[in-house]
């Protein structure tokens, strides 16, 4: 479980399917996943979206931004999740669609450096 996922609530994650240990949020939902991790200062560095088939998920389309971490992590928060934020605004699906955020707790990020 990353730190996102620890803060996440259990009604908000039952909203979710779950595909192997990642969470695919609907939309509105997945904007209330988003803010909560802006609360607990945790960066979205990524969003995938995902239609969901019998046969399995169909990715439909993924951020491309990249944010350079400048030493400040609550900017670099800041400008993560507002761009996931808008991101997920842009395209917003309906049913048989997720959401899966790739976040990072700044105990995280300094790990994989």
């Amino acid at each position: 479980m990353n730190a996102l996922d620890s803060f996440v609530p259990i009604q908000v994650k039952q909203t979710a399917e779950q595909s192997g240990n990642e969470f695919l949020y609907p939309y509105p939902v997945v904007l209330e996943v988003v803010k909560i991790a802006t609360q607990k200062n945790i960066s979205i560095l990524g969003v995938e979206i995902f239609h969901a088939l019998s046969n399995g998920l169909l990715t439909e389309a993924m951020t491309s931004y990249e944010v350079p971490f400048n030493g400040d992590w609550d900017d670099f928060v800041r400008k993560n999740n507002a761009l996931a934020a808008d991101f997920i605004d842009q395209h917003r699906r309906g049913e048989e669609h997720g959401y899966i955020l790739s976040a990072t707790s700044q105990e995280e990020f300094r790990k994989l450096k």
